[in-house]
């Protein structure tokens, strides 16, 4: 149940020749700063190697540059760690829709990285950021899942959970929730995954030349191990739910879009209707 790995270790590319629907299409939601962006990156390294030791003698895959500041225990020196370039492309991607495609085997995995939920710009920013998502997504066929981000200590009944996950899945077609009006997402083993971000913090510090104890190495093994195993787990379990049609998904939202843009005018209608009947009464 392992993740296949890619045929050339350190080489992240996606099969042009593949059949989009074979892809394997992930949409990742999450409050801002919740770590999709670290998400994304720990999965390219894991795709690419089993073994901690085996990623700090490949290249970091570094597919969103990250920064995080570090602490020296023994001097109390604080110091920035950076890899890669982090520039303008790579700002906005964290305000826009982008896709990240990876080599699993003879198939696409291709990851739908969307805005921060619960922006600083308020609510507003929230509903623009929404549409985004679903003007987004029409370009594919299919969905396999939609991977919803919470840091351990967060609780569902955030603005996360409450506006945009809930809005989201109700445009999902009738056939995925039969017509319900509230939309549960249960948490079970079965579809929830502990994911530790610390070994891809631990490579980032051993590519900038700093060095950890035996017992510190010891404890990010343990750490990858784990992470290691749950993503191969998530994949696995995505894998087996039944595609959503993207198709579906676009058509309900359209036609609630126009309905709703339609109310005004058929009510402006209905009442110069009623006054036309009146006026004709009166020069009966």
């Amino acid at each position: 149940n392992n993740i296949p790995k890619t045929n050339e270790p350190s080489m992240i590319k996606a099969n042009g020749n593949s059949n989009p629907s074979s892809d394997i299409n992930i949409l990742l939601l999450g409050q801002s700063g919740v770590g999709k962006s670290t998400f994304i990156n720990a999965l390219a390294n894991y795709l690419c190697n089993d073994a901690l030791e085996e990623a700090c003698k490949d290249k970091i895959q570094a597919v969103i540059p990250p920064a995080f500041s570090f602490t020296n225990v023994n001097t109390f020196e604080r110091k920035t760690i950076e890899v890669g370039d982090e520039n303008e492309d790579v700002r906005s991607c964290k305000q826009q829709c982008r896709s990240f495609v990876f080599l699993v085997g003879d198939k696409n995995l291709r990851i739908i990285n969307s805005p921060g939920i619960g922006d600083t710009r308020g609510l507003e920013q929230d509903v623009e950021d929404f549409h985004k998502i679903l003007t987004y997504m029409s370009q594919y066929e299919h969905l396999n899942g939609i991977c919803i981000l919470l840091k351990p200590n967060e609780e569902r009944s955030t603005i996360l959970f409450k506006f945009c996950v809930e809005a989201l899945l109700r445009y999902l077609h009738k056939n995925q929730h039969k017509k319900d009006h509230d939309v549960d997402v249960p948490f079970s083993r079965e579809n929830t995954f502990l994911l530790d971000n610390e070994p891809l913090r631990y490579l980032a510090l051993r590519k900038n030349g700093v060095r950890l104890n035996n017992d510190q190495t010891l404890s990010y093994q343990k750490r990858w191990d784990h992470t290691f195993k749950e993503y191969s787990n998530l994949i696995n379990h995505i894998v087996t739910r039944p595609l959503h049609a993207v198709s579906n998904t676009l058509s309900l939202y359209e036609a609630k879009q126009l309905v709703r843009k339609l109310t005004r005018p058929i009510a402006e209608i209905a009442k110069l209707i009623q006054e036309n009947i009146q006026l004709a009464k009166q020069h009966k």
